[in-house]
């Protein structure tokens, strides 16, 4: 009878157990916290057992445990690898660090930030991040070149059906319209230069695709002349 009292007492005290519990030498004893270390085994009751807090901003435990020690906090200071901190060491998480301005890094959790890349002439399309490299605008051939050529070529009112069917906002077409009144070639460079912008080095093909699309062929053939001609007007390597 009184083991089986005691029995009870100790399940109910184990199920106390606010953060869970281990066994050791035949003993069930109470997990210490996180931020903790312990100190010392239970002895009467799984509670009994001692614990004590890490040193805050040197030390950490990061879940219940019944470790006798604590890990070390993070470091975002080594030499050359670009990190800084995010989220200091607490006695209960790590250090967070992340990449400096102008760096980024892969893997998680990272070691070392590598420089983000510099586009230069072709410009940015999508900006470096902690976690992504620099995205560079695609070089986009001669089409910028081109554009004066073809906008002659193509005319204002193939040109915003064109674009419309593809997708460009009214908006844009307006605002064209707007900045370059009665200037039906003006108006056609500028929507060229979009047509470029959303397309780039595919600014070309897909015009010409959208011209055949439009029953223009004789268009799409000049288009084609235009392009090829550009080509052929290349000058030639020095030959030694």
């Amino acid at each position: 009878m009184i083991a089986t009292v005691w029995n009870r007492a100790t399940a109910e005290q184990i199920n106390a157990c606010q953060d869970g519990n281990y066994t050791v030498n035949g003993k069930t004893c109470c997990l210490c916290a996180a931020g903790q270390l312990l100190t010392k085994e239970c002895e009467v009751n799984p509670e009994d057992r001692d614990c004590e807090f890490c040193e805050p901003g040197r030390t950490y435990n990061n879940k219940p445990n019944s470790e006798t020690f604590c890990e070390q906090c993070t470091s975002c200071t080594q030499p050359n690898a670009n990190l800084e901190v995010k989220e200091e060491c607490t006695t209960a998480k790590d250090t967070a660090c992340r990449c400096k301005q102008g760096y980024f890094c892969l893997s998680e959790p990272c070691i070392s930030c590598n420089p983000c890349n510099k586009c230069e002439e072709l410009g940015v399309k999508n900006s470096c991040t902690g976690t992504k490299d620099t995205v560079c605008k695609e070089r986009n051939g001669n089409f910028s070149k081109l554009i004066p050529d073809i906008a002659s070529l193509v005319g204002w009112g193939d040109m915003r059906n064109i674009a419309m069917a593809d997708g460009f906002k009214k908006t844009i077409l307006d605002n064209i319209q707007q900045n370059n009144p009665k200037q039906a070639e003006e108006q056609t460079i500028s929507l060229l230069t979009e047509w470029e912008e959303k397309h780039g080095r595919e600014a070309a093909r897909m015009l010409m695709k959208a011209l055949l699309k439009n029953n223009k062929n004789s268009k799409a053939q000049a288009l084609q002349g235009i392009i090829r001609s550009d080509r052929s007007n290349k000058p030639a390597s020095a030959t030694p």
